[in-house]
């Protein structure tokens, strides 16, 4: 955001994703008009949107609609579609709405509400995006997953005690810790670190059982590096991530620039230039392979500043100051 504070002009903002579900591969792309930075818009403009399946172009909106090969979208049309009908193409045209998306609109009602199903339900279930892990979010697991959660807890011994999940009077899960006996909330005896990782848990149980795509923030804070490395594991691991799974995480620590843990492509540099205050995002398999290292990590030559994104920060510089 801060890079558009100093914009004296109005520059759309756009949004674009690619993913795979049913069999399909679904590119979407939106650029809004949202007026100048922190000024509220008299409208918002839809000033692009751009859908894609299987790399064929279902329909592009600018002020113009342009509709593409819909055949493509074979059992997916609504009953009965006849590509030939024009009328229902210019009837998409001439009732498009500059504030409203297409795909949720016209596009829905006209042409396929099966594939725009497709799509809301991805972003709805199987894009899982935290900025923050929350121990609250465990209240509404079902008791299958709560002994799940306990069993994989028990068996990696990072407890001195157990744990166990028990329901409410309003139905709703909380988790206690079992020391001698004695049942306490987890909450008031657990280390922030150990609630956190008990609710990753959950969320990479979600991943993993439903195929989808978890996206966490700053992955790494309270939280033990060798049970992190094992959950990336986890998603490398094809006896257990059959249904395909994907981990983004965003971390400071260069502990997982490790070769053995990921390969080039899978790790990404964000990189702030400091005029512009924009951020570039590159990978390490930009760089010749002749310039990465072959052994077992790449944190010493991260460290030398070989690949960027690191900010030269002396703080005892500052206090002679």
């Amino acid at each position: 955001m801060l890079p558009n504070s100093n914009n004296r002009d109005k520059t759309p903002v756009e949004f674009s994703i690619v993913f795979v579900e049913a069999s399909l591969l679904i590119e979407y792309s939106l650029a809004l008009d949202l007026g100048l930075f922190f000024q509220p818009p008299k409208s918002i403009k839809i000033v692009k949107e751009v859908l894609k399946v299987n790399d064929t172009l279902v329909y592009s909106r600018t002020d113009m609609l342009e509709i593409g090969n819909v055949n493509s979208l074979a059992g997916l049309l609504i009953d009965k579609f006849d590509n030939n009908t024009s009328w229902i193409f210019d009837l998409a045209k001439k009732n498009m709405i500059g504030n409203e998306l297409f795909l949720t609109n016209g596009f829905k009602a006209m042409f396929s509400p099966k594939l725009v199903g497709i799509m809301q339900s991805w972003f709805s279930d199987k894009f899982n995006i935290n900025y923050k892990i929350n121990l609250a979010s465990l209240s509404s697991i079902t008791t299958a997953r709560a002994r799940r959660i306990e069993e994989i807890v028990d068996s990696l011994n990072l407890l001195n005690n157990h744990i166990r999940f028990e329901a409410t009077s309003n139905n709703e899960m909380r988790l206690f810790s079992i020391i001698k006996d004695v049942t306490i909330f987890a909450e008031e005896i657990e280390s922030e670190g150990t609630l956190k990782f008990i609710t990753l848990i959950n969320m990479v149980l979600d991943a993993v059982d439903n195929g989808s795509t978890l996206v966490i923030d700053e992955f790494d804070t309270s939280l033990d590096i060798a049970s992190l490395l094992s959950v990336v594991t986890v998603f490398h691991n094809d006896e257990i991530n059959t249904k395909g799974a994907q981990l983004f995480f965003c971390t400071h620590n260069p502990i997982f620039f490790n070769h053995n843990l990921l390969r080039r492509d899978e790790i990404k540099f964000v990189d702030r230039d400091d005029k512009t205050k924009s951020s570039i995002l590159y990978s390490l398999s930009d760089f010749e392979s002749s310039e990465v290292r072959k052994d077992p990590n790449y944190m010493t030559d991260y460290l030398m500043d070989k690949y960027g994104a690191l900010r030269d920060v002396d703080l005892t510089a500052a206090f002679i100051k």
